[in-house]
């Protein structure tokens, strides 16, 4: 009896044992639920930029339009402008070293002589008896004249090359040996007004537009002999003027070119004229302002 007791409580025990191992796996099945993918998800590529004006796209450049053909100034109506003229500086004038000049009389002291050749002006320069007396002018090396004048050479070789003080230039003269020499001399002057003396030898160089260098018109003869001096033209008293003298104005007619006469200044005594001028006779009965030699 105690051996089917035994046995009978074996098998129930076994018996329970296999119903409660069912139930739990079933629970466990249960409970657990699907079993998740533990692989990761990729991740999604973010969303583009919300489009704002400043973003809007740029607009393709215009290509740039043709040019117009070339056009000349005539066509294109544009007078053409004249030249300007540049206005030379003024030159000294006050008598010292370098002043202009026509003669010595118008230098300072007696160790200024007036240089001058050819058709230009002159200017004061040093005496001297060699080149080591001469002084430099704007830093140029100046030697002795054979009339014992200070000036610049700018002659190199025959030709005009050498360097020259400013407002000067290096122009041709005739030398002595009768062959062509360079110097620096002020250019044609141009500014000689009514009754200042002018050279003959330079034409009308001298004197202003509008004037001539001349001799009063009389009897050659019977004149007495004096420098020429700028006058304008005329063919009547009226086309001429006193230039601020006592004396009266009057058109002197050449005796060959009745029409072409030149403005003269008639005259009793030396008070009248003007300036350094003197009065002269010019005829038996006419007197007339002028510059005696």
């Amino acid at each position: 009896m105690r051996v089917l007791f035994r046995l009978a409580l074996a098998a129930g025990v076994l018996s329970f044992v296999g119903c409660g191992d069912d139930s739990g796996d079933d629970g466990a099945e249960m409970d657990a639920g699907p079993v998740a993918d533990e692989t990761p998800m990729p991740t999604p590529p973010p969303p583009p930029p919300a489009a704002s004006d400043d973003d809007e796209p740029e607009p393709e450049p215009t290509p740039p339009e043709p040019s117009p053909p070339m056009m000349d100034d005539e066509d294109a109506g544009i007078e053409d402008e004249e030249p300007v003229e540049e206005t030379p500086p003024p030159l000294p004038s006050d008598g010292n070293a370098l002043s202009v000049c026509l003669d010595d009389d118008v230098c300072n002291g007696d160790d200024l002589l007036c240089f001058v050749h050819g058709n230009y002006r002159g200017y004061c320069a040093d005496d001297c008896d060699v080149d080591d007396d001469c002084p430099e002018i704007d830093g140029i090396a100046g030697v002795c004249s054979r009339d014992n004048k200070c000036h610049i050479d700018c002659d190199v070789d025959g030709e005009p090359e050498g360097d020259c003080p400013s407002n000067m230039a290096c122009v041709e003269v005739a030398s002595a040996q009768i062959r062509t020499d360079f110097v620096c001399q002020y250019p044609e002057p141009k500014d000689r007004d009514s009754f200042e003396r002018c050279d003959g030898l330079r034409g009308d160089s001298d004197c202003m537009e509008g004037l001539s260098c001349d001799v009063f018109v009389g009897l050659p003869l019977l004149s007495e002999l004096a420098e020429p001096y700028c006058a304008r033209t005329c063919t009547e008293a009226s086309d001429c003027d006193d230039a601020g003298s006592d004396a009266t104005p009057v058109c002197d007619l050449n005796s060959i070119l009745v029409s072409d006469g030149l403005c003269a200044l008639e005259c009793e005594e030396d008070d009248q004229c003007p300036g350094d001028m003197e009065c002269i006779t010019i005829d038996l009965l006419q007197r007339r302002c002028g510059y005696p030699l």
